[in-house]
């Protein structure tokens, strides 16, 4: 049986995403940790601030709760983007590619990894997983999903 630093085997031929949702939670406790005290600030400004930084915690709470879902057996992929957003089956059949995406957000590194799936004559990018401040992680993350694919 192969070792992977990303997927963990919950059947034969199923592989699951492993939960990093400690990245998500110290980041969330950091916004609202901000927020608190740009809110103590008492001004109209910090305020509103505030007010993002509390929305912005919630969202990274809300991206915890994503999974991806490799089922060789019938040779799909499930993945959910986060809590509120919908489950998405793709053929692997469909995989085209994958890419990283790397964006800085004021001092924030979010590195994503997609599946680029051809489906109903146009390109879609389905979300294989986020890392925060490392583009690596998400590199090996889209390395072993490869070789759990049989090295397309």
């Amino acid at each position: 049986m192969e070792k992977y630093s990303c997927y963990e085997e919950i059947s034969p031929n199923r592989f699951q995403r492993k939960n990093e949702k400690g990245q998500y939670i110290i980041m969330a406790l950091l916004l609202w940790a901000i927020g608190g005290w740009l809110f103590g600030k008492a001004s109209i400004s910090g305020y509103v601030s505030a007010g993002f930084a509390l929305i912005a915690g919630f969202l990274f709470i809300a991206r915890m709760f994503s999974q991806v879902v490799i089922d060789l057996n019938d040779q799909t992929i499930l993945a959910k983007a986060g809590l509120f957003s919908a489950p998405q089956k793709v053929d692997i059949a469909t995989i085209e590619s994958f890419a990283i995406s790397n964006r800085i957000y004021v001092l924030l590194l979010i590195s994503s990894g997609f599946a680029i799936v051809h489906k109903a004559n146009k390109q879609q990018r389905i979300l294989i997983g986020q890392y925060l401040m490392t583009k690596n992680k998400t590199e090996q993350l889209l390395l072993e999903t490869e070789k759990i694919l049989g090295g397309r």
